[in-house]
This record gives structure tokens, C-alpha cells and sequence, in this order.
């Protein structure tokens, strides 16, 4: 076997599973089995019928919708594993979620291990997710309770920008180590920091992305 093909291969599947809040037990086996499949397929070790049959076999017995999930997550983790997301690179993140069918991400914070990101899913439920920050698989789910009101006054106004252009705005302007974006009723706030290499937090014009109002956080003056 390609040596490529073996490294791919064996990242994919060797590792044990591990349970997901968003597929059923089986459907993670199968995205995983799959993720597989495309991985061999593009590196150029299956034929396209052998590309069909083994498609085929993994997803026989699954109905059309469970089919769709599946194949969803297969190509997060196959997107994953061949074009990894740069560090701290939270607009690849917002796009790979909006990609995969979120919506109204209204947070994106990083912690040490993981992004925490809050955001509506595929079904319009408001959840809390657990993000790997190299490949923005969610790793884990949990359903939150939508306490926003709509303001029909709000809705009649300028569309605010998602979170991904607030970060490239803020970026524009000097801001680096972006660790959290989060929405609020009336602004976004942001934690970065600025050309002076103090650790600040922002207070945001959702619409225009113009920083309203900086804070500087006490004794947290970059040293890097």
C-alpha cells in the first residue's frame, strides 16, 4: 500500500470510536467507514467501482436522511485530515460550520482544547457545541434554551455581519489573537490583542464592525 494511503487510512480508521451527540452509534461508525473510503478514492488507491461498491456497502440498510448525515460527517472528517484548519484561524471554523448546516452563530470562543461555539443547528434548535479547533468537528452537542426575543424594529434594520467578516474587520485593524467573538443584543464583543500588545476587550457595531469601545484587561499585556 502508498505509504499516503496507509497514513490516511490508518488515522481514519484505527483509532476506536467515539461516541457523538449528533449521530446514533451507528451512523458515527459508518461516517468514520466512509470518511475512509473517500480518503483511498482521492489519494487514488480505489478504482470507481471499487469506489461505488465500497460506498455502497457502507451505506446500505440507512434511510435517505440518516444517509445524508453521514455522508455530512464523513466529509468533515475527510476535509479535516487533508486541509486542517490553521491555528486560531476562527473564519475557517465559522465557514466550516455554516457549511455544515449551522446557523446564527452568535459565539465562537477558544479554549484550551476546543472552540466553544453557540449557534443554531440544522433543525433550529439553539445548541452549544464542542469544536476540534483543527478541523471544526464537532465533537460534541448539548441543546440550549433560546432566551432571545425577536425585535421586529431589529429584523427591519441593516443585516449585521456574521462573525467570520467581524474577524477579518478586526484583523484589518491590527487586532491578533482573537480568542472570542460573541454576539449580544446590541453589539458583538470580542476579546483580542491590539497593536499595543494589551490583551482588550471590544465592544463591536455589529453592522459595520467598527470597535465602539475598548477595555483594557489588567496586567495581561502580551509578552510574545
Amino acid at each position: 500500500m502508498n505509504p499516503r494511503v496507509w497514513l490516511v487510512t490508518s488515522l481514519l480508521c484505527a483509532s476506536a470510536p467515539v461516541l457523538s451527540l449528533s449521530l446514533a452509534p451507528e451512523e458515527f461508525f459508518a461516517s468514520r467507514q466512509l470518511a475512509c473510503v473517500l480518503a483511498e478514492e482521492s489519494l487514488g488507491y480505489l478504482s470507481e467501482e471499487e469506489y461505488g461498491e465500497r460506498t455502497h456497502t457502507v451505506l446500505d440498510g440507512f434511510e435517505e436522511g440518516e444517509r445524508d448525515a453521514i455522508l455530512a460527517k464523513a466529509l468533515g472528517y475527510y476535509d479535516g485530515l487533508m486541509f486542517s484548519i490553521a491555528s486560531d484561524d476562527i473564519e475557517q471554523v465559522n465557514e466550516r460550520l455554516e457549511a455544515a448546516g449551522y446557523r446564527e452563530i452568535d459565539e465562537i470562543e477558544r479554549k484550551r482544547d476546543h472552540y466553544e461555539v453557540k449557534a443554531l443547528n440544522a433543525d433550529g434548535r439553539r445548541v452549544e457545541l464542542q469544536v476540534d479547533p483543527a478541523t471544526a468537528e464537532v465533537r460534541a452537542t448539548e441543546e440550549k434554551r433560546d432566551k432571545r426575543r425577536v425585535d421586529p424594529a431589529a429584523s427591519a434594520a441593516a443585516a449585521p455581519l456574521n462573525l467570520a467578516q467581524v474577524h477579518d474587520q478586526l484583523q484589518a485593524a491590527g487586532y491578533r489573537a482573537i480568542a472570542k467573538i460573541e454576539r449580544e443584543p446590541d453589539c458583538v464583543e470580542a476579546e483580542a490583542i491590539d497593536a499595543q500588545g494589551r490583551r482588550v476587550e471590544l465592544d463591536i457595531d455589529p453592522v459595520t464592525a467598527q470597535v465602539r469601545k475598548v477595555e483594557a484587561k489588567s496586567g495581561s499585556r502580551d509578552r510574545s
